[in-house]
């Protein structure tokens, strides 16, 4: 992320349009294209190990994003 600051990183991010066209650099691991293979436009998901790869990059939690409990309906 270099010198930008995860809030700012997450403020200046594009949409991903199609996970298919998604370039990693290197080291970084793509999510699990079984996941999205007939997803809907702009709905995507992404597998546990792949988010887990940014954990130590990215610790703000975006304003807009539900909590885990929001998500589960509890």
């Amino acid at each position: 992320i270099g010198d930008l600051s995860p809030m700012t990183a997450l403020d200046t991010a594009r949409p991903i349009r199609d996970i298919r066209d998604g370039m990693y650099p290197v080291g970084v691991r793509s999510p699990d294209p079984k996941l999205n293979a007939h997803s809907k436009t702009g709905v995507l998901m992404y597998d546990r190990p792949f988010l887990l790869q940014f954990q130590d990059i990215v610790i703000q939690r975006p304003p807009r994003l539900a909590t885990l409990e929001q998500l589960s309906g509890l």
